[in-house]
């Protein structure tokens, strides 16, 4: 005697296997889909930062390091640095409240070609026996000019500093200029500078500037209207 199952049994679970597959296959499809999806935004943000560190190393690159817009000192632009042989650099005649001799050969025995005002800079270049060859200097970038000769140890080249230093003469018809401890006529009195006399000097505060010593050395502050400022190199 056969045993057969009823018809709607029979298509009860017919139609539940078919339910378990389509539910099957709906799963299946969409966990590939959000996989996709999510390998496609992995690529996206790796992208992302990859393109954020270049640029970030780039606009680094591009700010010279110590010399933000900051610490660009205000009112002390001069003509771009000329171009020299090499060999030539910018220094500083010694500052001994005087003259120096510019002679035409590189000995005391050689007439004096010219003079210059201690503390003034100079383009110059070593050459044997303690001198230095002292040129004339352009801004239209013309070849420099052989003035004469200067001893070597009349010359003073200073140090690099953190902001760049430019020349300056002193001109106070008092006959001096005090340098303060601060920017301001409120702070003490350090030192004095006599009319006439050259200083480096950087960094503007309202109508007062930072002065140094030929050697690089912060004296104080000195008023901005007791100066004028030289176009030339800075240092």
């Amino acid at each position: 005697m056969k045993n057969n199952l009823p018809l709607g049994i029979l298509i009860g679970l017919l139609m539940a296997l078919m339910i378990a597959l389509v539910a099957g296959g709906a799963y299946y499809f969409i966990s590939k889909r959000q996989a996709a999806k999510q390998e496609q935004v992995n690529k996206d943000t790796v992208y992302v930062e990859t393109q954020t560190e270049a640029t970030a190393e780039a606009q680094s690159a591009d700010i010279p390091q110590g010399l933000e817009q900051a610490d660009i000192p205000q009112g002390l632009e001069t003509p771009a640095a000329q171009q020299v042989s090499t060999g030539r650099r910018f220094g500083l005649i010694k500052d001994e409240g005087g003259i120096t001799n510019i002679r035409r050969g590189p000995g005391m025995n050689y007439a004096v070609a010219d003079r210059i005002n201690d503390g003034m800079f100079i383009l110059f270049e070593n050459v044997e026996g303690g001198w230095c060859k002292v040129y004339n200097t352009y801004t239209d970038g013309t070849e420099p000019d052989l003035i004469g000769y200067v001893r070597a140890d009349k010359i003073v080249v200073p140090p690099k500093q953190s902001e760049p230093t430019a020349v300056a003469y002193v001109s106070d018809q008092d006959g001096f200029t005090n340098i303060r401890k601060g920017p301001g006529t409120s702070y003490d009195v350090v030192g004095k500078v006599k009319d006439g006399s050259f200083v480096l000097v950087s960094a503007r505060y309202s109508d007062w500037l930072k002065v140094y010593s030929q050697g690089g050395t912060f004296r104080g502050y000195i008023s901005s209207k007791k100066v004028q400022l030289l176009e030339g190199p800075t240092f």
